[in-house]
């Protein structure tokens, strides 16, 4: 059986700020795999990738946010439990 001994994780600093994964508890917020998600996506491209399949038919002048963007927002949604009300749902 393998064990982890690894209690702190490391990440870039956002907005000058150190960002630090910590296992001790203390105050938390369930969102915090998120983070860990954003940055396995960040290696790995999943995202990216799936959104440069997804064709765009939108003017371009006039988008504000990129079908990568919204992509990720709704990955990372639904990663953190929160469903869009009115949203079909596939369940096969």
């Amino acid at each position: 059986m393998t064990e982890c001994t690894q209690t702190v994780f490391s990440f870039p600093s956002c907005k000058s700020r150190k960002v630090t994964l910590d296992f001790a508890g203390g105050d938390i917020t369930s969102f915090g795999g998120t983070m860990l998600l954003r940055q396995a996506d960040r290696q790995l491209g999943l995202i990216k990738a799936a959104a440069g399949c997804i064709p765009d038919p939108r003017r371009q002048a006039s988008i504000t946010h990129s079908v990568r963007q919204m992509l990720a927002q709704r990955v990372y949604a639904i990663a953190c439990g929160e469903e869009m009300e009115g949203a079909e749902v596939c369940h096969e």
